[in-house]
């Protein structure tokens, strides 16, 4: 080799090294040559590609409060094993009635994904996912900072499918990734339906992969509509899984409005399963506002599946002013759009006093949406005694004279039976003379 070919070769060998420490030394300039698109040239209706973030994304105001509580300590981390294992039985509050045994029986847990025989096939799946967004140059392949740029141009899409779409393509990405990346995008969003789309993807993907991480990411949200959706979308999952776990985690939120949510999403599940038991222990809460939202769920559920069964159990309740209140509810529904089968299960009861009990409900009900065809069914009706269906009479007739006095006193005047109508004439004749009684434009 001679002297220009030595030459020639060193300064080959002293280029390569010089670029190569350059490399080393000045990474961030390498990146300085990828273009981005910028979310102003995002165009209205488009879906933005998640491999081409915008270079700026739009920072939050910092006046606007924080959605989470990034401070709030893990309830699960750094516990031992004997303390996850007590943390797991059920610490029954004051007032807390346990779960019907019935139910928790009938209510089998289901095998979490990571654990069910197929989580190898589900894991590898999500794997390959991954592999392919990172192939790609797309989310999981962008550095940090580039996913604020990701999320503002999304939210400038017009378009609310498209919108939706790809803010739950990236909270089901996320869910696999660092979850504190997600409260960070949440604080971008302005739109609590944008963050209950974020949500909805990514909160049950996270409990999939893992469901105690997926609590402790529910127990810092401080936005409260968003921290009520949170908690009903993570107890909708639970209670299908383990409904007596998830009944002790509710009982130990500290969050009532968080407390009441779950146990709404717990009660409506037992009421599909055994309405009665879900009622039962529905009643048992101390809080009045707890006892009050279960009894109405339970009723609304009830009565769709078994109407007759919800009305056998309701007429039987003992006279109390909570118990008149559940059948007020009942019995109100009942007779405004089915009163023809309300009165037919009335007169079929066997008891006499429960029977008795029954048509004067089903009448004082239908009579407050039609108040002649309660009376009329009333009149006819001849399988109680006189005394206390002319009692039912005469309460229909005043409370529908005050209403319509005209058309109530010509209602009576088609009674023929002398006994009533001598009941129920001087009702209208006081109510005429009365300046309360209201009177109907003519």
């Amino acid at each position: 080799m001679n002297n220009q070919e030595k030459a020639g070769f060193a300064f080959f060998a002293l280029t390569v090294i010089a670029t190569l420490v350059w490399l080393f030394v000045f990474p961030g300039d390498v990146e300085k040559g990828k273009t981005s698109a910028s979310p102003d040239s995002v165009s209205p209706g488009s879906t933005t590609s998640l491999a081409q973030p915008p270079s700026e994304g739009d920072a939050p105001p910092a006046s606007r409060p924080p959605k989470i509580n990034p401070q709030k300590k893990s309830p699960v981390a750094g516990k031992t094993a004997a303390q996850k294992e007590k943390k797991n039985k059920l610490v029954l509050k004051p007032g807390a009635p346990p779960l019907p045994a019935t139910l928790r029986k009938s209510l089998q847990p289901i095998t979490p994904v990571s654990q069910s025989p197929s989580s190898t096939v589900q894991n590898s799946k999500i794997n390959t996912r991954k592999e392919t967004i990172t192939a790609k140059g797309e989310l999981s392949a962008l550095p940090y900072d580039q996913l604020h740029e990701i999320i503002a141009a999304t939210l400038k899409i017009i378009n609310p499918e498209e919108r939706k779409q790809q803010l739950r393509e990236l909270g089901s990405m996320l869910a696999k990734d660092d979850t504190s990346v997600s409260f960070d995008i949440l604080e971008q969003m302005e739109n609590q339906e944008d963050m209950q789309t974020f949500v909805s993807a990514f909160l049950p993907a996270l409990y999939a992969e893992v469901p105690g991480e997926a609590l402790d990411w529910v127990g810092q949200i401080t936005d409260e509509k968003l921290s009520l959706f949170s908690h009903n979308l993570i107890a909708s999952q639970w209670v299908e899984q383990d409904i007596q776990a998830a009944y002790e985690w509710a009982l130990q939120l500290e969050d009532s409005h968080a407390r009441h949510e779950v146990l709404e999403v717990i009660g409506k599940t037992l009421a599909k399963e055994d309405p009665q038991s879900a009622m039962e222990w529905a009643l048992q809460f101390d809080d009045e506002t707890v006892r009050a939202k279960l009894v109405a769920n339970t009723i609304a559920t009830w009565s769709v599946q078994d109407m007759i069964g919800l009305a056998n159990w309701t007429i039987r309740l003992p006279e109390t002013e909570e118990n008149n209140v559940i059948i007020a509810r009942q019995f109100n529904l009942w007779t405004q759009f089915s009163p023809d089968k309300a009165s037919q299960w009335a007169v079929k009861i066997d008891d006499h006093d429960l029977m008795t009990k029954a048509v004067t409900t089903v009448a004082r009900f239908w009579a407050r949406s039609n108040s002649k065809q309660a009376a009329d069914w009333l009149l006819a009706t001849n399988q109680i005694d006189s005394e206390k269906q002319i009692a039912a009479l005469s309460s229909i007739v005043t409370d529908w004279a005050k209403q319509d006095p005209t058309a109530t006193g010509n209602w009576v005047a088609t009674v023929t039976d002398p006994e009533v109508k001598k009941i129920l004439s001087p009702i209208i004749d006081g109510l005429a003379k009365s300046p309360e009684t209201h009177h109907p434009p003519m």
